[in-house]
C-alpha cells in the first residue's frame, strides 16, 4: 500500500493551512507514521496468522519496503508540499 500515506496527508495539503509552522511538520509526521505502520503491520499479521513464515524473510521484506517507501516519499512529500504551497498562495490572493 505505497499510496496510503500520500492519501492520508492529501486533505491537509489541499486545505492550504495558514500556519507553515504547523502544516509542514504535520504533513511530514503523519506521512511517515502511516508509512511505517502500513509497511510493518502486514508482514507481522501474515507471520502470526500462519506461524510458518521465516522471520528472516519477513525482516528482509520489511527492510525492502522501508527503503522503497522512503525513496518514494522523497517524491510524494515534495509534491504534497508544492500542492499545499499552491493552495496557500491561491488563498492569499
Amino acid at each position: 500500500m505505497p499510496w496510503l500515506p500520500g492519501l492520508v496527508v492529501l486533505p491537509i495539503a489541499l486545505s492550504g493551512m495558514k500556519k507553515k509552522r504547523m502544516a509542514l511538520p504535520l504533513i511530514f509526521s503523519i506521512y511517515y507514521i502511516v508509512m511505517i505502520i502500513s509497511i510493518i503491520l502486514p508482514p507481522f499479521i501474515t507471520m502470526t496468522s500462519s506461524g510458518q513464515v521465516d522471520p528472516e524473510l519477513v525482516a528482509s521484506t520489511i527492510a525492502e519496503d522501508i527503503v522503497s517507501g522512503i525513496l518514494l516519499s522523497l517524491l510524494t512529500v515534495t509534491l504534497l508540499v508544492v500542492c499545499w504551497a499552491i493552495n496557500r498562495r491561491a488563498e492569499l490572493k
